[in-house]
């Protein structure tokens, strides 16, 4: 996207059944919408970097953040149709992964 402010960095992309792309973008802090063409229509800035998408619903998705040099490690639970702001789950530890079986 043009209003970042570093190169995208992709550290997972998630696909969701309505054929559009959620990508995690590390170095700007956000999760990017992509429709099915790719072109960003929607972003979501984040309080850290972002690590791993799991998709937990058909409707949620959750995303680890961390960010050792401010301490902020959580599980930030996301509406990824809209990119709305959900539930979000605060560590003590860092947390790189998540899955959902």
């Amino acid at each position: 996207m043009k209003r970042d402010s570093n190169p995208c960095g992709i550290t997972n992309i998630c696909d969701l059944p309505t054929g559009q792309i959620l990508v995690a973008d590390l170095c700007n802090n956000k999760v990017k919408l992509l429709n099915q063409l790719y072109p960003v229509v929607s972003h979501w800035d984040l309080a850290a970097h972002t690590q791993i998408m799991c998709q937990m619903t058909p409707r949620e998705l959750a995303v680890t953040l961390n960010d050792y040099n401010n301490d902020t490690h959580a599980v930030q639970f996301i509406s990824n149709s809209q990119l709305v702001n959900g539930r979000n789950l605060q560590l003590q530890h860092g947390c790189i992964d998540i899955a959902q079986q």
